[in-house]
């Protein structure tokens, strides 16, 4: 594994309190490498430049690819993981300030938003790697190095005020989807879809037809036995362990599902992949 996390010496730190960066590195990570549970003192900012991989934070699991970023909080249990098949390249900066909170709200990043993503132009890559290439010479001022960490937080809050400034209202079914897909782990109902966003079951129901087709418990088992097929091809868990991250509690219970929706069981879809 290729890695370089430079820390900061003391003496290199800004006496600005808003804003200090911590370290920053780069690594490209061999297949299935795992990175955690720990937790740090600081917040950190980590970019995939190229490939796949996994973040956990707050019993949530987060894909991610080229062009995402995720935010690590401090004092958050968290663990990354690198894909098999397509292991990632990241990089990444730390920092701490008094002032961080108002600027990862800015941002768009807080405790339930810790993912972002950026594909305007290499700025993430180009600020960070400036960042680690100049903190190692001693003409440098600090200054200099939180002012690429500015433009860094100013690039994605740039970001942001564009996506508010133009909202898109989501109807039921639209909003309906995007629940299921953030909460893939759990075994939901109808009657939460349905009380999750106001609307009567048979309201939801109609949508659901209207939009694509099917039942939403038709669509749920879908979109579930898509994410077993996912896992299936691009992990080792077993059926058992998949069942269960996709919050059936009995084995029988989802090897029926994936028969009726797949036409084949688990084993034999593992067989082809």
């Amino acid at each position: 594994m290729q890695k370089y996390d430079y820390f900061l010496a003391p003496e290199q730190l800004t006496s600005d309190t808003d804003l200090i960066i911590r370290n920053v590195g780069f690594s490209q990570c061999p297949p299935n490498y795992t990175y955690g549970w720990d937790t740090r003192d600081y917040y950190l900012i980590h970019y995939c430049l190229s490939g796949h991989g996994i973040y956990y934070a707050f019993d949530r699991e987060y894909r991610i690819g080229p062009g995402d970023g995720f935010l690590i909080l401090p004092g958050s249990t968290i663990k990354h993981l690198s894909d098999p098949r397509d292991p990632w390249n990241l990089c990444w900066v730390g920092f701490r300030g008094d002032r961080i909170p108002d600027y990862l709200q800015k941002a768009g990043l807080d405790q339930e938003h810790l993912i972002f993503r950026y594909t305007r132009d290499n700025l993430m890559e180009s600020c960070i790697e400036n960042i680690y290439d100049k903190a190692r010479r001693p003409d440098v001022s600090s200054l200099t190095l939180t002012g690429y960490l500015y433009l860094l937080l100013g690039a994605l809050a740039d970001q942001t005020g564009e996506e508010l400034d133009t909202p898109v209202a989501l109807n039921h079914f639209e909003k309906a989807v995007r629940y299921i897909r953030h909460n893939i782990r759990s075994p939901i109902t109808v009657e939460e879809l349905a009380d999750q966003h106001n609307v009567a079951p048979s309201q939801l129901y109609r949508s659901f037809m209207k939009h694509a087709g099917m039942s939403p418990k038709q669509y749920l088992d879908r979109e579930k036995m898509d994410k077993a097929c996912e896992l299936i091809r691009k992990t080792d868990l077993s059926m058992h362990e998949i069942a269960g991250y996709l919050g059936y509690e009995y084995d029988t219970h989802f090897y029926k599902t994936f028969r009726r929706i797949m036409g084949m069981k688990p084993s034999e879809y593992a067989a082809e992949k």
